[in-house]
This record gives C-alpha cells, sequence and structure tokens, in this order.
C-alpha cells in the first residue's frame, strides 16, 4: 500500500468514526476497512507494520483517552489494558483495530469484561530443584563445558530476540542497504548515541522567548519543498506549548461574556490546540491541577460544555498565538 493511499484509507477511517457514537456502527467502520486493506497487504508482519500501527496510533490521536474521573464519553469503552497503565476511558475503535480476531465478536461492556477475565493466566515459570549428586557422580571441573563467548561479529537477527513487527523493519532495511549485520549495528548505534546526546543538549534551552507561532508553525516550504525548524523535535516544545494553551483558555474565558462562550482546561482542549502528546498533557494537567480546578469550578465549567456541536472546535475560537504570543509572562 503507496503512502498517500494509506493516508486517504486512514483519513477515510478516521472521519467516519468522527460521527458515530454507537458501537455497532463504529466496529462496522472499522472492520469494512480492516478487511480492504488485508487484502492489499496479506502479510500478516508487513500488515501490521504498514496498516494495523499507523491506524492505531491516528485513533489514538483523533481521539484520545480520557480520564476515568470523566463520565463515560460516547464510543468510549472502560480498560486498563497495557502494561504500567491506569484504567481509563480509550475509543471502540481501538478494541477492533486488533489482529485478535476473538475480539472482534466481542461486543458490549459486559462481553469485554468477561473477556478479560476469562483469559488464561500466564504459565508460572517453573522452579529448578537442584539434586546434588554424590561426588563420585560429578563431572571433574576441567571437564565441564565452558560457555561461548558471543561475539557481534557472530550475531544472527534471531539472536537480538526482537518482536516480530522490528524485525520484520530490520530485515527490510538489511536488504536495502546491503550491509551486514555487524556492520548495522554499528551504524544503528552510532546514530541513534549521537540522536540521544542532541536531545539531552536540548532539555537546557529555554523555550520562553521563542514565539508562539515559531512553535506551532515548525516546518515551512523552500524553493517547493517542505523544510522543518529545530523546533520540530524538541524535547520540550509540546511541555512548553501545552502550558501556552493552558494560559490561552483561561485568557480567553476571562474576557468571554457568556459562560456559553467559554471553553474547560481539559486534555482534549489541550490537545486540539496543541497538538501534543496525550501523555505529556496529562503530566502538566497533573502538575497544575489546583490552578485549573479554580478556575473551571469559578466559571462552573464541565466536559459537557465543550460538547458544543459540529460547527464549533476550539482551535477556531481559542487564538493561541494572538493570546500568548510567547511563554514570557
Amino acid at each position: 500500500m503507496m503512502k498517500e493511499e494509506l493516508e486517504n484509507f486512514i483519513s477515510d477511517i478516521i472521519n467516519k468514526l468522527a460521527t458515530a457514537t454507537d458501537e455497532e456502527t463504529i466496529k462496522e467502520i472499522v472492520m469494512t476497512g480492516w478487511r480492504k486493506a488485508r487484502k492489499k497487504v496479506p502479510h500478516p508482519n508487513t500488515f501490521a507494520r504498514q496498516v494495523r500501527t499507523p491506524l492505531r496510533k491516528a485513533i489514538e490521536n483523533a481521539f484520545p483517552c480520557r480520564s476515568i474521573e470523566e463520565p463515560k464519553p460516547e464510543g468510549y469503552y472502560q480498560t486498563k489494558a497495557g502494561k504500567n497503565k491506569d484504567s481509563r476511558w480509550e475509543h471502540l475503535a481501538l478494541w477492533f483495530a486488533t489482529t485478535n480476531e476473538d475480539r472482534w465478536s466481542v461486543t458490549g461492556d459486559e462481553a469485554r469484561a468477561k473477556y478479560w477475565n476469562n483469559l488464561p493466566p500466564l504459565p508460572e515459570k517453573p522452579v529448578e530443584t537442584q539434586v546434588e549428586q554424590p561426588p563420585s557422580a560429578q563431572a571433574p571441573q576441567e571437564e565441564q563445558t565452558q560457555p561461548t563467548t558471543l561475539k557481534l561479529q557472530n550475531m544472527t537477527l534471531e539472536q537480538l530476540e526482537l518482536d516480530t513487527e522490528t524485525q520484520q523493519v530490520v530485515t527490510d532495511a538489511l536488504n536495502h542497504s546491503g550491509m551486514s549485520l555487524f556492520d548495522f549495528i554499528k551504524q544503528a548505534c552510532k546514530v541513534y548515541a549521537k540522536t540521544i546526546e542532541g536531545k539531552a543538549k536540548q532539555f537546557d534551552d529555554d523555550l520562553s522567548a521563542v514565539p508562539t507561532e515559531k512553535l506551532l508553525n515548525v516546518s515551512q516550504v523552500v524553493d517547493g519543498k517542505e523544510v522543518r525548524s529545530k523546533y520540530f523535535t524538541h524535547p520540550k516544545r509540546a511541555e512548553e506549548l501545552t502550558k501556552r494553551a493552558i494560559a490561552a483558555i483561561a485568557r480567553h474565558n476571562i474576557n468571554a461574556p457568556e459562560k456559553s462562550q467559554r471553553w474547560m482546561i481539559t486534555q482534549t482542549a489541550l490537545q486540539a490546540l496543541t497538538g501534543s502528546r496525550p501523555a505529556t498533557i496529562k503530566k502538566l494537567l497533573e502538575q497544575y491541577k489546583p490552578m485549573i480546578d479554580d478556575h473551571n469550578h469559578k466559571y462552573e465549567l464541565n466536559p459537557y460544555d465543550n460538547r458544543k456541536g459540529s460547527d464549533r472546535k476550539i482551535e477556531n475560537e481559542v487564538d493561541l498565538v494572538a493570546l500568548v504570543p510567547d511563554g514570557l509572562d
């Protein structure tokens, strides 16, 4: 599946899901698109990498998880699946966008609860009992087999114990590059080390003086080509934008003459203004919780106040650049 075709495929599903709230419709949208994509990308590993992963990411970005403390949103279900993840509301499309076909026939909160409860427990690692042998039966010390030293030059891809998707990506990259696994690993370590070192230095940067417009518009067209600015992958960009978005909503609400024109400060609202990841926004919401709670309480705002109809969106009413041009104040 070509890049443009994949983007159109994902965009079509997201657009259809935007107006779907009942589980039957959401399931039909996801499963119809899923089956069409499987016909074009039949290989399981390739499908997982090229279709499943970007589709799930797109769904998560378009319909981010909600705090379990909020009322249950339409089209969501409760889950705590995932390593080190708390209970949360997750969009139903993610329940069906999976290669685990057993889940496709499970619908309804009660059926999902039974599904999780009926999963077999993970097998426990057997405890090895060491039986002491009599001295006569023990092998002489000098005859014991010495462990073989594994050298990078002799390693195979299987010995790296990668997950299926990553192994397929590395295999494809090796075929395209013509490099040996030994040279590939050395080069990958070098590139990744430089990336981490560069990001570590960026954590010392102070972005408060950078105009909001620059942080939002991280790319521009030069000579017909898209050129990304240095802020595109800056590790503090999302945090800085989220702080400014909190201030922008607060200022908008102060100037709004009526409650119907105000917006509650929520994770969803901040993501719409900044495009930041839910995890980043959630962290800052916890950090500024007392201030945010006081503001929302002052104007008697609740999550339902942000559902103003499909024709009204917060990014069209709260001008982040105008309200908070930089982070100096």
